[in-house]
């Protein structure tokens, strides 16, 4: 569990700085998720923030 926050927090910073496509790579490496998936989980963590 302590991992899956760490990868969130690395994520949201992504984010922060404007870098969408490198979250959602990330987010795609991290849980071997397809593509429209890791965009939707992306695009909702984008709107948390």
């Amino acid at each position: 569990m302590k991992g899956e926050f760490t990868y969130r927090q690395e994520i949201l910073e992504l984010l922060r700085q404007g870098n969408k496509i490198q979250a959602i790579k990330l987010y795609r490496s991290l849980t071997q998720s397809g593509l429209k998936e890791s965009k939707e989980a992306i695009e909702q963590l984008e709107s948390e923030i």
